[in-house]
């Protein structure tokens, strides 16, 4: 995908998480299973996700380069990165201590997507300044996975948005049957 192409699939996919969160009830947004989150912590969990993104997203090239490298392969496919993410996954993998949300009320509800929206529109800005050598070659870290291309950290975040809505649907269909 092109730059213009993945800053608009990081609007879209963030469009359509918010758009099934404003279809939730107050018991569905708050509804948490045992040991799992609600559809409030998981809004809260995405914040937490694309907020140091757009802290790496900004940093000069210069500095991710001292920090992290530059890339020695090229980057991931789409279907690649979340076939690594899946392995994590997979692995026994969980979110670290600072993507973990903490309980969230319906209240909180519309100021929370408003924060999204924000750090979203940040993003796809972010993603527009690129270009496509730097997308491929500059690296950013990922908790689980590790170092990842800019375009990769962008794949990734594409598909854990529209991830979370499955986890979501799935945990309200249980509660259901």
């Amino acid at each position: 995908m092109k730059i213009q192409e993945l800053s608009q699939a990081i609007i879209d996919n963030h469009q359509r998480f918010i758009d099934y969160l404003q279809s939730l009830s107050k018991d569905e947004f708050e509804y948490s299973p045992e040991g799992k989150w609600s559809a409030g912590m998981q809004l809260q969990h995405i914040i937490l996700s694309v907020k140091p993104l757009n802290t790496g997203m900004k940093m000069p090239h210069l500095v991710l380069k001292t920090m992290f490298g530059k890339a020695n392969r090229p980057s991931r496919t789409y279907n690649e990165v979340i076939a690594k993410y899946q392995s994590k996954l997979d692995e026994g993998g969980k979110a670290s201590k600072e993507y973990i949300p903490k309980a969230v009320q319906y209240e909180e509800k519309d100021q929370l997507i408003d924060s999204l929206q924000n750090e979203v529109q940040k993003l796809a800005k972010y993603i527009n300044k690129k270009d496509e050598k730097s997308m491929d070659t500059l690296l950013l870290p990922h908790p689980l996975i590790g170092k990842m291309t800019m375009r990769e950290m962008i794949y990734f975040t594409m598909y854990h948005v529209l991830a979370h809505i499955e986890i979501i649907k799935k945990q309200l269909n249980s509660r259901i049957e």
